[in-house]
Formats: structure tokens, sequence, C-alpha cells
């Protein structure tokens, strides 16, 4: 069946005109496709290197280019020493990727802001995709869920096909979009030579499907970081959902999400 929802979800496209692939970084919604692959990572080997050792040339690229802490190779700048600083006394790896997020938003860096601005389009794009009755499928922190929000990531800059997809029941998203590298190979191997437009998106998702929760943490940090604004303004804040995080997320959600980044005054 994967083949036929694959054939359904581009159905409104001419796949043999069907646009070019672009950057990844240019439809993402997250950060931590990197050579560091999460806050943690950077968080070590930041600190590798102030204690003496050395980092790669792709992690400095990386640091500076993807995470904002360094201004250039051999040097670690502001953003990158306050982030060591918070993820010395963070609760929890969660906590850390959001300070990451939300100083992102906040920097003085125009690049940074942009970047972050881009980030939060495309997730604005794939959330008005998604229907309702899936909202609680997708944002579980399910395997299945996290496959779906791994795989429809991809389809942002297809908006038609972001459409298509979420029009098919929920047992053929998941048999689609919860696949191992092996199974997508395999679903290439079904296309025929007019669907060999398709390859090069199928082999995107398996190089970029890796451990794919990482994207929820940037729609939960995205879901709390107004009320943690509004504490750190006013020193209290009430349990707002704001739209479009409420159509996705209940109280007990925001509560969670919040209480993984330290404890807060909330009403």
């Amino acid at each position: 069946m994967s083949v036929a929802a694959l054939r359904y979800t581009f159905s409104s496209y001419s796949i043999p005109s069907l646009p070019s692939l672009k950057p990844w970084k240019e439809y993402s919604f997250h950060i931590q496709e990197s050579s560091m692959r999460s806050a943690i990572n950077a968080e070590r080997k930041i600190n590798n290197f102030l204690s003496g050792g050395t980092l790669p040339k792709q992690v400095w690229v990386d640091l500076k280019g993807v995470y904002g802490l360094s201004d250039s190779r051999l040097s670690i700048n502001t953003l990158g020493h306050d982030f060591i600083i918070y993820c010395s006394t963070a609760s929890t790896s969660f906590a850390k990727e959001a300070w990451l997020y939300r100083a992102h938003k906040n920097s003085i860096n125009a690049d940074l802001r942009y970047k972050f601005n881009n980030r939060l389009k495309n997730l604005y794009t794939l959330l008005s995709y998604i229907p309702d009755n899936l909202a609680e499928r997708v944002f579980n922190n399910s395997t299945e869920g996290n496959k779906v929000l791994a795989f429809s990531e991809h389809l942002i800059q297809y908006p038609f096909a972001l459409d298509k997809l979420f029009e098919l029941p929920w047992s053929d998203i998941v048999n689609l979009t919860n696949r191992t590298d092996t199974q997508i190979e395999e679903l290439i191997s079904l296309l025929t030579p007019s669907e060999h437009n398709l390859v090069p998106l199928l082999k995107r998702i398996k190089t970029f499907n890796r451990e794919p929760e990482r994207r929820l943490v940037f729609v939960a940090s995205m879901l709390i970081a107004p009320t943690i604004e509004r504490i750190e303004f006013t020193g209290s804040s009430p349990l707002i959902l704001n739209y479009p995080f409420s159509r996705f997320f209940t109280e007990q959600d925001l509560i969670r999400y919040l209480n993984q980044t330290g404890a807060y005054m909330v009403h």
C-alpha cells in the first residue's frame, strides 16, 4: 500500500515536472541535522574545546552557521558561553534545546533571527495542513507520530503533497512514513521511470530520518515560549495555549513541557 499512498500524496503534481528538491535548511523547522545532532552534543563539544580539546572543521562550521555559538573557528562567542552556563544548571536535555531556540529568536544577530523566523514559518506551514482529528496522533511523541512528523517535514516544500498526505487514513500514513532505510530503498525500487523525480526526495528523507523526535522538541519549544517569556517579564503567567498550538496540545501537555525546563509560576 505504501507506494499507492506515495502516489496519492503527489497526485496533485505532475511528477515528471516536480519542482526541484530544495536544500534541507530552506524548508526545515529545526536545527538538529548537523554534525552535532543535538544541543547535548553541542554542549559536550564546546566543553571539550574549552577544556583544551580540539574540534573538527565541520563542528566549527556547524557551531557558527547552525547553532550560532561560534564567531569563527577556534572562537566560542558570547552566546556559546551563555549556553554553557545555562546547560550547567538545566534540568533536562529538552530545556537545553528549548533555551537555544529562544536564544535564536531573541538574538541580536540578524542572520540567526532570520533563520529562526524561517523555521517558524515552515513549522506553521506544516501545522496548517494537519487536520484536527490527527493532532493528538502526530504530537503524542510516539514512534509513529514522530515518523509522520519527520516525513512530512520534507513535504513542506510541496504543500499540495502535504494536503494529500493528511487526507489518507492514519494506517496508510503510518505505513508510508514509519519506514526503515531499507524499506525506503524498497519503496524507491517500486517507482516507475516516470516517477524517478521522487527518488531524490525519498533519499533525502532516508538521510535525515534519524532521531525524528528532535522535530517535536522545536514544536514543544514554541508551545511554551510565550508562557516562559511572560513569566520572565511579570514573574508569573496564566496557562494559555496560543494558536496554532492550541489545535494540537492540551493544558496538561503545556504543563508537562514547562516542567521539563524548570519550576515556573503558572496559574
